[in-house]
């Protein structure tokens, strides 16, 4: 094999192995190279390390050189330099958290070269992506905030091509699938609310799940002194407030009004909304954050923060480290954003080791609520 840069070269009598040896590895990657065969060209070229984002930006400047349209060639961008991460994790680190950032900065790279409205303008990202811990074919949970009426007036169209953009199937794909539920009045709210719109639903009409959310918030691109506005309300809208005990009770029966509607089976696991899901682990650390008025919107680095004064973080980001591992093997071995695990799919040790970790979180997750948030947990669940 020859070394160029950070890049291996594939020797010709070596092709057909490693082709195998991902084809084995992933049903997702098997699947984009039957469906678009020049990215064969990225199996044969992959990247010793991860890519740093400032790469990721060099390369999208040489791609608009490329004779494409605007839908295509950032389709085509994204589907090359997403198999380039997927296989630097398959066959080389197994490193998961860089794994998450690097998908997550391959969005931002593709958020920021293709949305224009910079002006009274803000892209804010929730969700995994505001947490910069996508996994392979997460939603982006994307919304907008413009500086006034006149500005939302104005923007609304732009805003509307923007996320057909964004979501629109083409000859090289789609990009993303997005989320809009995390918005003020969810799928109902308006699409670009203008500041005095959130200060006042922060203060006035936000639940108390929404302060949760939020605490994943990142301003992706747009105006400098509209974010620096922005984030004063929602920093306000996070830390000003102490829990009160109802809040997180109507909270968790949310929660476990979720997971009594979830289909349940014996062969079957739904390990991002059931008990002792990732949705538990994120949930308790998002409780901490406000409790300890933490602004570190990544669930991982906040537990590594918070394991300094509540050692349980400790063990916790394990268990959930390990579901998240769970989760890429899914998506890599099922297309889409699987999050069920069925005793077919990696055995019955795995299924019942799984079920173990599972208890485990929601243990954590019930003796920590009850010890700092909700004195009558018994009651209520």
């Amino acid at each position: 094999m020859s070394k160029t840069g950070r890049r291996i070269i594939f020797e010709k009598e070596s092709i057909f192995e490693s082709l195998l040896d991902i084809f084995e590895a992933s049903n997702t990657i098997s699947t984009e190279i039957s469906r678009y065969p020049d990215t064969v060209e990225d199996i044969l070229t992959l990247y010793q390390d991860f890519p740093t984002k400032e790469e990721i930006k060099r390369d999208l400047d040489n791609y608009k050189g490329v004779e494409l349209d605007k839908l295509n060639l950032f389709r085509r961008f994204k589907r090359a330099w997403e198999i380039r991460i997927i296989l630097n994790y398959i066959t080389k680190s197994k490193n998961l958290i860089k794994l998450f950032e690097s998908l997550s900065e391959l969005a931002e790279v593709v958020l920021e070269g293709s949305f224009e409205l910079r002006e009274d303008t803000l892209l804010i990202a929730l969700g995994k992506l505001g947490s910069k811990e996508l996994n392979i074919n997460s939603d982006l949970d994307l919304c907008f905030v413009v500086k006034d009426n006149q500005t939302k007036i104005s923007s609304i169209n732009y805003i509307q091509d923007f996320i057909k953009f964004l979501t629109t199937h083409t000859k090289e794909g789609y990009l993303y699938a997005v989320d809009f539920r995390l918005r003020p009045m969810g799928q109902k709210g308006e699409l670009n609310p203008t500041l005095d719109f959130y200060k006042n639903y922060f203060e006035n009409e936000a639940r108390f799940w929404e302060r949760l959310s939020w605490t994943r918030y990142r301003v992706i691109t747009g105006d400098k002194e509209l974010k620096k506005e922005f984030e004063h309300i929602v920093n306000k809208f996070l830390f000003e407030k102490d829990i009160t005990e109802k809040e997180a009770q109507e909270t968790l029966n949310m929660k476990f009004e979720i997971e009594k509607n979830l289909k349940y089976s014996k062969d079957k696991i739904n390990i991002k909304l059931a008990s002792g899901s990732m949705m538990d682990a994120e949930f308790i650390t998002q409780l901490y954050i406000l409790k300890e008025k933490l602004r570190e919107p990544s669930m991982l680095k906040a537990m590594d923060i918070l394991k300094n004064t509540y050692p349980f973080f400790e063990r916790l980001k394990e268990l959930y480290l390990y579901l998240r591992s769970l989760e890429t093997s899914l998506r890599l071995k099922r297309e889409g954003s699987a999050s069920t695990l069925s005793i077919m799919d990696f055995g019955e040790k795995t299924f019942n080791e799984t079920k173990d970790v599972m208890k485990e979180i929601r243990s954590i997750f019930l003796e920590n609520i009850n010890k700092s948030f909700v004195t009558n947990l018994t009651h209520i669940i």
